[in-house]
């Protein structure tokens, strides 16, 4: 469902999640349940820990986001809570760093408190095949690990994992990356336990060519993926007439965030509250999540009660530079 026209109004939506695994003894809760087993985290369902608050802020250079928790069950509940991104494909790779992507193992800086105590995660990232299987210990086999960020950038390990088909010609990795921070947490009976993060979403950027927007043999375009109306794209292709003439160029980000986890918590989120800073009064906006209404230049907000979320949110924003 597409939001009003970007001529008119801009719109949007981005990443991010919190998850539950079972402990050494039957535990639940999450914008998901799991169970950390040889193949890594499983994602269950709680019965017992409601998602009472979700607070989501999200811009191109942070995403923000509170949860409110409540156990509802007559004993005290301790599992693992897992933070889930969204899966990082590698078109996705090639959409967001055409240049220089991020380095690091801590490439998102993320930083979290639950009740205002920092909590530090533990990282688990693993390499998934096109046809889903976990390719992780094949990786390790060849030298590598699944992260995109940490791969040896030297020719000859680029060589390597060319032969043994683990990255294309021009050294992308094949597989998808997924990505799961987690720490242990307790949900006491009754008293609300507040868990609040922050981090540096993959955004990246690439040069918008008009072409880019429109349908094509091979696949969609940026205007179908992004639920773009006419009027969007008008807007979009007047920003590259204009900026043109001024010698700059138009740049696209992307940000999605991982919103259909609240559904794995006992009942429905009880107050979602979702809010859109563009970055900038004049950058374009394009999403197919639905309910954003402008509140200033550049800024867009949604509000719903009971919420059993189906999809998950994609952003695209275009702007100059």
């Amino acid at each position: 469902m597409g939001l009003p026209s970007v001529a008119a109004a801009m719109k949007g939506a981005g990443t991010v999640a919190v998850l539950f695994l079972m402990a050494a003894t039957p535990l639940r809760a999450d914008d998901s349940l799991a169970a950390l087993g040889a193949g890594g985290l499983r994602l269950l369902t709680s019965e017992d820990v409601a998602m009472e608050h979700q607070d989501l802020v999200l811009s191109p250079d942070l995403v923000s986001v509170a949860f409110t928790f409540r156990n509802r069950s007559p004993t005290p509940v301790e599992s693992l809570v897992a933070f889930v991104l969204p899966d990082l494909t590698p078109e996705d790779y090639r959409r967001r760093f055409p240049d220089a992507p991020p380095r690091g193992d801590n490439f998102l800086s993320f930083e979290g408190e639950v009740d205002g105590r920092a909590i530090v995660p533990q990282w688990e990232i693993r390499a998934i095949a096109s046809d889903g299987a976990d390719i992780t210990d094949r990786l390790a086999a060849a030298g590598a690990g699944p992260s995109y960020f940490a791969l040896d950038r030297q020719s000859d390990t680029r060589e390597r994992l060319r032969r043994a088909g683990f990255v294309d010609e021009d050294g992308i990795p094949v597989w998808t990356m997924r990505t799961r921070l987690y720490w242990r947490q307790a949900f006491p009976v009754s008293r609300p336990v507040v868990v609040e993060h922050r981090y540096r979403p993959l955004v990246g950027e690439m040069a918008l060519f008009v072409p880019m927007l429109e349908d094509s043999p091979v696949g969609h375009g940026l205007a179908t993926d992004y639920c773009m109306s006419a009027a969007d794209k008008a807007a979009a292709l007047a920003m590259d007439t204009t900026v043109s003439n001024d010698d700059r160029m138009v740049v696209v980000r992307f940000i999605d965030y991982t919103l259909t986890t609240g559904a794995n918590w006992k009942g429905p989120i009880g107050d979602l509250s979702v809010t859109v800073d563009a970055g900038a009064p004049d950058h374009l906006v394009a999403t197919c999540f639905p309910g954003l209404r402008r509140v200033t230049p550049g800024r867009f907000e949604a509000r719903a009660r009971d919420v059993e979320p189906t999809e998950d949110i994609r952003l695209m924003i275009i702007g100059p530079r």
